[in-house]
């Protein structure tokens, strides 16, 4: 049984490969996401049995605290709502929404969830759904919320990744230089990350006999 991850962050990778699952990591950018994904199913002998957008995500719905686990009943990409053909038994059913860059207001998420209602959004979840229904292969979304709808994600959170997915140590510390006053925030959001990666463990022990027991035929993964 393969079961890819598609990842953004190096931890999120490191959880998913303590899980059993396989993981593609490329550092929170989406066309560097799309591109590693797509290679990996070009370069597979056999597709994998299903694909998995997995990690943490900024909340939308103000009443998800931090450390929530949505296990995702559709996508919402591209104008489009993709249903996710492979529903996990832990969390909430909600939809989620992709977007190509982090939504970094409290304003911003508060206009994306009036205009779709998804209870959180993040980077890699539309790459999978459109990357499954391609190649005809099942999908889910496993998330966790990290920063709630009502916090404003610092400046200095938002300079990037390594390719690996690691912090940018140097862009950070640039950017907190430029901007003393945002550090009390990027404190929050570490901790905050923490939490939702916490969560996302914890989700993983809940799905762990799923995770290594499943195979192309399960039932499970029909959708409900």
């Amino acid at each position: 049984m393969t079961i890819v991850a598609v990842t953004g962050l190096l931890a999120e990778a490191v959880i998913a490969r303590r899980a059993g699952l396989q993981a593609i990591c490329a550092g929170g950018r989406p066309e560097r996401t799309a591109a590693a994904l797509a290679d990996a199913l070009a370069a597979a002998p056999h597709p994998p049995h299903a694909l998995l957008s997995f990690g943490i995500a900024g909340g939308l719905d103000p009443v998800l605290p931090t450390g929530a686990v949505i296990a995702a009943s559709a996508v919402l990409v591209e104008g489009r709502r993709i249903a996710a053909t492979w529903r996990l038994p832990v969390g909430e059913s909600r939809d989620i929404a992709a977007e190509p860059a982090i939504v970094q207001t409290a304003a911003a998420k508060a206009a994306l969830f009036r205009k779709t209602e998804a209870a959180a959004v993040d980077l890699e979840s539309g790459i999978v759904a459109l990357a499954a229904e391609r190649a005809g292969i099942p999908f889910g979304v496993l998330r966790t919320i990290a920063d709630r709808a009502d916090e404003e994600l610092p400046p200095a959170a938002l300079v990037g990744l390594s390719p690996e997915g690691a912090p940018a140590i140097g862009p950070v510390l640039r950017s907190l230089a430029a901007r003393p006053g945002q550090l009390p925030a990027l404190i929050r959001t570490a901790g905050e990350t923490r939490r939702a990666l916490k969560a996302l463990v914890g989700a993983c022990r809940v799905l762990d006999g799923l995770f290594r027991r499943v195979d192309a035929g399960d039932s499970l993964f029909d959708v409900a």
